[in-house]
């Protein structure tokens, strides 16, 4: 993924966009990294 932005799923396991494997399990975090990280970190309390 190109720099300012990241996809994770929400167990924090990286994922990319346009993966041959579309299935979305459990879920995905996307947006520019500081949201990401702050949305995940709220999830994981």
């Amino acid at each position: 993924m190109g720099p300012g932005g990241k996809l994770v799923d929400l167990y924090g396991n990286a994922r990319e966009y346009n993966s041959s494997n579309t299935l979305i399990t459990p879920g995905l975090i996307a947006g520019q990294v500081t949201a990401v990280d702050k949305t995940f970190s709220v999830l994981g309390q």
